[in-house]
């Protein structure tokens, strides 16, 4: 599964090439791309997938409801998050909290909330292949993919608005007082 807003910043491109590959070697795969965007931008992926013989095997969702969204991450078995950047990447604790690890590029954002080999993969540089073969990997070492699916709902649960907020607030407080 993908998702996030589909613009080119946060990697559906590379997400679908990469699935490409995977599809090459399982037959089965399918790609669930939950999001909006410009509807010009969503032909674009449409495009891609057509070229790339994937049609049947890729479903734009487009926007759901945060419960069916929750649904289609517990459904999944990984998320693949091909982006470039991100501020913090709450999608993948959302996916964890549905017990679905992450396989992403190791960018500034996602390094920080991925715990490498723990809640999910981090592939170094943008190399596609190597993305997609970290996926297969994973969903072939059943034993592993359970670890990282009973971390993951840990590692989510150990999460807390409220926590967050007041560590947020004392942190300003303390900023403030200088």
């Amino acid at each position: 599964i993908f998702v996030s807003r589909l613009t080119a910043m946060k990697g559906v491109e590379d997400v679908i090439r990469a699935f490409s590959y995977i599809k090459k070697k399982e037959s089965k795969a399918r790609l669930w791309i939950v999001g909006q965007g410009e509807n010009k931008y969503i032909t674009r992926l449409k495009r891609i997938v057509k070229a790339d013989g994937l049609t049947s095997s890729v479903v734009f969702w487009g926007y759901v409801p945060s419960q069916k969204k929750l649904e289609l991450m517990r459904r999944a078995h990984i998320l693949l998050h091909g982006s470039v950047k991100e501020g913090w990447g709450l999608v993948v604790l959302e996916a964890a909290s549905q017990a679905t690890p992450t396989v992403a590029f190791a960018v500034p954002g996602l390094r920080d909330v991925i715990i490498h080999e723990k809640t999910g993969v981090l592939v170094f540089g943008r190399n596609k292949e190597v993305f997609a073969d970290s996926a297969i990997i994973l969903l072939h070492d059943k034993e592993r993919l359970l670890k990282m699916q009973r971390r993951s709902l840990r590692y989510a649960a150990s999460f807390s608005w409220d926590e967050e907020t007041k560590k947020s607030l004392q942190l300003l407080q303390k900023e403030y007082k200088k």
